[in-house]
C-alpha cells in the first residue's frame, strides 16, 4: 500500500478534468453527473470536506467500491488510503445517499397499497 507516486484526490481530480471516456469508464457516470450528486449531498450537511479529503474524494470512494465490486482493501490501494479510511467514507456517503431517499422516491399512498393488496389474476 502507498506506493503509487499519486495520491488519491490527485488521481480523482485528473479523471475530472481529463478524458470523459476514461471518467465514465471509472465510475460509470459522466463528470457533470458526478458533481451534481456531489452537489446534491452537500446542502443536507451529510457530507462535508475535511482536512485531509475532499468531498469529491470521498464520493470516488463510494463509487469506485459500487461500479466495480472493488473490495476495500482494492479501493485503499487504489486511492493510496487506509482501510479504516475508506471503510469510514464510503459509510459516509452511504447514509448521505439514504438521505435523498425522501427527495427522489415517492413511497405509495395506503390506497394503492389496498389495491395492491387485493388485486386478483
Amino acid at each position: 500500500m502507498y506506493n503509487c507516486s499519486y495520491l488519491g484526490h490527485e488521481y480523482v481530480n485528473d479523471l475530472l478534468v481529463g478524458h470523459p471516456g476514461h471518467f465514465r469508464s471509472t465510475f460509470h457516470m459522466s463528470t457533470e453527473t458526478f458533481i451534481r450528486l456531489r452537489d446534491l449531498l452537500l446542502p443536507n450537511k451529510a457530507i462535508r470536506d475535511t482536512r485531509n479529503m475532499t468531498t469529491i474524494e470521498q464520493v470516488a470512494i463510494f463509487f469506485r467500491v459500487i461500479t466495480h465490486s472493488a473490495s476495500a482493501q482494492d479501493t485503499a490501494e487504489f486511492l493510496q488510503h487506509s482501510l479504516e479510511t475508506v471503510s469510514r467514507y464510503f459509510n459516509t456517503i452511504l447514509n448521505a445517499m439514504f438521505s435523498l431517499v425522501n427527495e427522489f422516491l415517492k413511497l405509495p399512498d395506503e390506497n394503492a397499497t389496498l389495491a395492491i393488496a387485493n388485486f386478483k389474476v
